[in-house]
């Protein structure tokens, strides 16, 4: 699940959460052990946040079991290395091939900033009928490490890339009807696992920071701004060389 800032990742990840849950339920199966990760402490706290904020809007839809599914959901979120084990100073880990992560689900957030190695361990950790959804914004810098992990898996994320069947499957379940443009016969099967959010609920994308973002990520942003707001550039530019705080 990629997209921008505001675009609903962590409300729709929390809504697949309960619905998978709600699956169980209804065939009388056990509830899925669902574990939450980050990259780092800073995102695994803003993650525990917004994933709380999420499950509370969960009664809003009036759903059969909504109790249990909401004690279904977990808030609490590790960083990988203490979900791997991996103690400091130290390349061991307590969870690996040979000894698996006790999950069903691994919801892992701010996918852009784990690194190649790191992003290896995790799936060599993972149970071999285990889910694992990545969130984040594929057009976020890349980690630090080698590997830009989900710029390279969502490539294709923009044009959407879904089969025939994919967008019928959809339609059919949903309502929700994929534009044509979106539709490609030849499209990959990866595509088919990959679904980009493109509506900001945080700001609009005529706005001045949406049309920002957008310039940046296309790569038009000396161009196109220069053209549109020259004098407030300039006035900024200004500030800048003037204020001792910018100096």
């Amino acid at each position: 699940i990629t997209g921008g800032p505001g675009t609903g990742k962590t409300t729709t990840v929390v809504s697949l959460l309960a619905l998978l849950q709600l699956l169980q339920l209804r065939q009388n199966a056990p509830l899925l052990e669902i574990r939450l990760a980050a990259p780092t402490g800073k995102a695994a706290a803003r993650l525990k946040e917004s994933i709380s904020g999420a499950i509370s809007r969960l009664a809003l839809l009036d759903i059969t079991g909504y109790n249990q599914i909401q004690q279904a959901i977990p808030t609490s979120v590790s960083t990988i290395h203490r979900l791997l084990g991996i103690k400091a100073g130290s390349k061991s880990l307590r969870y690996n091939r040979y000894q698996p992560l006790p999950l069903d689900v691994l919801v892992l957030d701010e996918a852009s900033m784990v690194d190649v190695e790191m992003m290896a361990a995790l799936l060599l950790a993972l149970p071999q009928a285990a889910r694992i959804i990545l969130l984040g914004d594929k057009d976020q810098l890349s980690s630090v490490e080698a590997g830009a992990l989900l710029a390279e898996l969502c490539k294709k994320a923009s044009a959407g890339d879904y089969l025939p069947a994919s967008a019928a499957w959809l339609a059919q379940q949903t309502g929700q009807h994929i534009p044509d443009k979106l539709i490609n016969a030849d499209g990959s099967l990866l595509s088919q696992h990959i679904v980009m959010l493109r509506h900001s609920h945080r700001f609009g994308q005529h706005s001045g920071i949406g049309q920002l973002a957008t310039m940046v990520n296309q790569g038009q942003f000396d161009l196109t701004i220069w053209q549109r707001h020259p004098t407030e550039l300039l006035l900024a530019q200004c500030a800048c060389n003037t204020d001792s705080t910018f100096q």
